[in-house]
């Protein structure tokens, strides 16, 4: 009887210490679980380690969410602009490759099919010509043929960036940059809509219905084409600067409909050219009739 007593209570013994350091084990493997877990079976619980440091950083996520210094995953998706669509135009990807000898140029851009007027006092108008398979710029938009670039634009040589920027309806946009064939930035522009970013608008009125000048600045300096209108919305005068300086031919208009045309004067086709000296190739009275007619 005492034998069996004596068993009884060693095994009772053994028990309770195999019990004790299956519980310590969990303890010591799941630091940051929370305290008072009771086990009941000998089979032990599934338990998630770090489920309290997990609520935490989520919690915290989700204030500085509110605070508006982090973005959930919702909100950033919401913002992402489609990739073909821009100002929320659904646009067509497309590309064209230029052979020169063992070079290849490609040019990547967007286009719309459906038709918008580009914005007005733009000269330089870009679109696909799907008759040529090519890209026109044109003071003119040919509607049979073409559809205007609207989106992204990148131009490479051998995989090199020589052009990059996006067009609004056929205009430039934002900013642009310029390399050369060694990768060098050599130009960099700021457009809106078409015309420089710090182009100047001039009114008659006050309302800014009637345009008296657009003069075109690039860091200051006039360049690009300068336009003047008379008070009747008439162009009255018209041409290019390049760095300040009147480039090519410019053309002067009288105030009326018909026989409109008055001067054309040629400057230098280079800015700073001091041996050439500008001259009227060509003048008109306000009947139509030419009363100069020079070449040089």
């Amino acid at each position: 009887m005492i034998r069996f007593a004596f068993l009884f209570a060693l095994v009772l013994c053994i028990v309770s210490t195999k019990t004790s350091a299956q519980i310590l084990d969990i303890e010591e493997e799941d630091t940051t679980a929370t305290s008072g877990v009771e086990l009941t079976t000998d089979v032990l619980p599934s338990i998630e380690l770090n489920t309290k440091a997990k609520k935490q950083e989520k919690g915290k996520k989700s204030l500085l969410a509110e605070m508006g210094i982090v973005k959930n995953k919702s909100q950033v998706s919401k913002q992402k602009q489609p990739k073909n669509e821009y100002y929320g135009v659904k646009t067509s990807r497309s590309f064209i490759k230029h052979l020169r000898g063992e070079n290849i140029m490609i040019e990547r851009f967007q286009y719309v099919n459906e038709y918008k007027a580009p914005p007005p006092h733009n000269e330089e108008i870009y679109y696909l010509n799907k008759k040529k398979r090519e890209i026109t710029k044109s003071n003119k938009f040919d509607k049979e043929n073409g559809a205007l670039l609207h989106g992204y634009y990148r131009k490479t040589w051998n995989g090199e960036t020589l052009e990059e920027g996006y067009f609004y309806f056929g205009v430039k946009h934002g900013r642009w940059e310029i390399f050369d064939r060694d990768t060098n930035l050599v130009a960099k522009y700021y457009y809106d809509k078409g015309l420089y970013e710090d182009t100047q608008i001039t009114y008659y009125d006050a309302g800014k219905t009637k345009v008296k000048e657009i003069i075109p600045l690039h860091h200051g300096v006039r360049h690009g084409t300068y336009k003047a209108f008379y008070e009747s919305g008439r162009p009255k005068e018209r041409g290019e600067y390049i760095d300040g300086e009147k480039v090519g031919k410019w053309y002067e208009y009288y105030d009326q409909t018909k026989y409109a045309r008055k001067r054309e004067i040629v400057y230098s086709n280079r800015p700073f050219d001091e041996k050439f000296q500008s001259y009227v190739t060509k003048e008109w009275d306000d009947k139509g009739k030419l009363i100069v007619n020079q070449v040089k």
